[in-house]
């Protein structure tokens, strides 16, 4: 590994990245004293620890696209910022702690994809992200995965001994699959046997996912009296959260373990992943956490009303009158134009940026979301003689997919470098994708990405685009088609797989002893 390169752009020639330093300052916590905004860029190559030792407190790490294999330890307040996408790759160098945070304040890690060791051996206690004793503490599209503990572990006075107290935590599309114990836990008894409230939890928007741990999402420790709180010391609400089911034997139920006094609750559009998602229920859950109740606004009741008395009127004698002829009404003819589909009233909302910067980023969200896209190409409806391994780029794309998730409109996008193709109407459980142009799209093997504006699932597909050529009258429309190389799979001719959340690809059965939980 080379020496770090540290590049601090000047802020009297760089504007741009003082306004982007100045508004990280204004949306992270306030301090005592005013932090430097310093920019910190490090190259593929690189060292991401000798960048953090040398930058100053409230620096911004910019790390390059690729994979660093090396562990962290951070001290000090520093956001830590991969490549869009998660483009950014932190592989475990074998510690048992790839990303050490202890007696910390303000940290922020985005946009990273952080991995196990190759080697299960130097695995078996590992820890994604071990935070012990950090406060302002926030996860901001992260993925973590084969650890052989936790995925990521939040604790209070923990070896060593931290005076900083755990809290104001933000997690926000975080995804943590395949790891030993837990996706993600909350430990507040710690080694001293001193207890800690870990308060100001916050779950924030649906694409949280935990799946695939032995436990999904942990809460405290048996037999101890501090908690886990939420906003204002309330419950913990993970909201529209994704998560898996337990293990053995209460294999049916979502794997949320709650072992101390927290309050924890799921929105009722949490989701269950099944083999067949679906919305979780009372019945899911284990003893601690319950079903948010909807929120309804009773209807007013209306005031009644007194009806005047009218006086009635004399009718007049009527006169009689002359029947007119009735014309007949000509039989209108039958019109040989197909009835068209209606059109949705609502109207999408502005596209959301593409879930992945490029093909590379978009193989590791694959990985992580555990999406297996040569599993089905029957999915889709495609008008008839389109063979999705020969597309044409100057036909037009038109073609429906089935779509599960609540969503009204489904952003649709071209890799390699994503291109936005439209945003396109669920109507009756399928997306209806119509006049996307695909004449930019070059010879050869593509992939496109569907994002739901609403629920942000994601559905991948690959196809292949043949040298343009001229479309003749009459000639059915083809499909879109996505730039990227074919790492994805073609899978079947003229099929398209659609795959919502993560699929379930085993549990992890290997238990932990409660001490070794922390």
């Amino acid at each position: 590994m080379t020496s770090p390169v540290i590049r601090r752009p000047l802020r009297a020639f760089a504007p741009a990245a003082t306004l982007g330093a100045a508004a990280l300052l204004l949306a992270a916590p306030l301090t005592a004293q005013a932090l430097p905004t310093d920019t910190i860029t490090v190259a593929a190559g690189d060292s991401i620890q000798a960048a953090l030792n040398a930058a100053p407190a409230g620096a911004t790490l910019q790390l390059a696209a690729g994979t660093f294999r090396e562990d962290l330890r951070i001290s000090k307040p520093v956001t830590i910022e991969g490549a869009a996408g998660r483009g950014t790759e932190i592989r475990s160098a074998g510690s048992s702690k790839t990303i050490d945070l202890t007696n910390v304040s303000d940290v922020a890690l985005k946009h990273l994809s952080i991995t196990g060791a190759d080697s299960d051996a130097a695995r078996p206690n590992a820890t994604g992200i071990d935070a012990n004793g950090a406060r302002g503490l926030t996860l901001e599209d992260i993925g973590v995965r084969e650890f052989g503990k936790n995925g990521i572990a939040i604790t209070n006075r923990y070896t060593p001994t931290s005076p900083v107290i755990s809290g104001d935590i933000t997690i926000s599309n975080v995804q943590a699959q395949h790891n030993g114990w837990a996706g993600i836990a909350f430990y507040t008894k710690s080694s001293q046997n001193t207890t800690d409230n870990i308060d100001n939890v916050s779950f924030v928007g649906a694409a949280n996912a935990f799946t695939d741990n032995a436990y999904n999402v942990q809460f405290g420790d048996s037999g101890n009296t501090a908690k886990v709180t939420g906003a204002q010391g309330g419950p913990v609400a993970l909201g529209a959260i994704t998560v898996g089911t337990a293990p053995a034997p209460v294999s049916d139920k979502a794997g949320i373990l709650v072992l101390d006094t927290s309050a924890v609750t799921v929105a009722a559009d949490a989701t269950l992943a099944l083999a067949q998602p679906r919305a979780i229920v009372a019945a899911d859950l284990l003893p601690g956490v319950t079903v948010e109740a909807p929120v309804t606004t009773p209807e007013p009741t209306p005031t009644p009303t007194v009806e005047p008395t009218v006086e009635p009127t004399p009718e007049p004698t009527p006169t009689p009158t002359v029947e007119p002829t009735v014309q007949p009404t000509p039989t209108p003819t039958p019109s040989t134009q197909p009835s068209q589909t209606p059109a949705p009233t609502e109207t999408p909302a502005a596209p959301a940026p593409a879930p992945a910067g490029n093909t590379n980023a978009l193989l590791n969200l694959v990985k992580d979301l555990g999406l297996n896209v040569a599993a089905t190409t029957a999915s889709v409806q495609a008008p008839p003689g389109v063979d999705l391994t020969k597309l044409n780029p100057l036909a037009p794309f038109t073609a429906t997919l089935p779509w599960s998730a609540n969503d009204a409109f489904v952003d649709v996008y071209a890799y390699s470098t994503p291109t936005l193709l439209g945003s396109f109407p669920v109507v009756d459980g399928a997306v209806v994708v119509a006049g996307a142009d695909l004449s930019k799209l070059p010879a050869g093997e593509h992939h496109i990405v569907f994002q739901g504006q609403t629920s942000k699932s994601v559905a991948v597909i690959a196809v292949a685009v043949t040298a343009a050529h001229p479309v003749a009258a009459g000639t059915p429309a083809a499909l879109a088609s996505t730039g990227a190389d074919g790492a994805l799979g073609l899978g079947v001719a003229g099929g398209i797989l659609l795959l919502i959340g993560a699929a379930a690809l085993g549990l992890v059965r290997r238990r932990r002893s409660q001490a070794d939980a922390a």
